[in-house]
């Protein structure tokens, strides 16, 4: 795994030190879990995208099934 040197201002490396006593396993699981935390966020405004655009291509769908129900049934059971 590469090496970085990364300056850090007292009060996070306080918090750092806080959450473990090793500082780059500690780093490492801050930065992953924000990765992470990115990803899902971009999968759900994806998600959401595409929901709206799917609602708007379905907005007339029900009343089309509908008036297609209608007429089957003004048609009679079928032989």
């Amino acid at each position: 795994m590469p090496k970085v040197s990364v300056s850090l201002p007292e009060d996070v490396l306080s918090f750092v030190d806080e959450l473990g006593s090793n500082r780059s396993k500690t780093i490492v699981t801050i930065l992953q879990s924000y990765q992470r935390n990115k990803q899902k966020e971009e999968l759900t405004k994806a998600y959401d995208d595409y929901a709206a655009l799917c609602e708007e291509d379905d907005s007339d769908w029900w009343p089309q099934w509908e008036a297609a129900e209608v007429h089957d049934v003004m048609q009679g059971p079928k032989a």
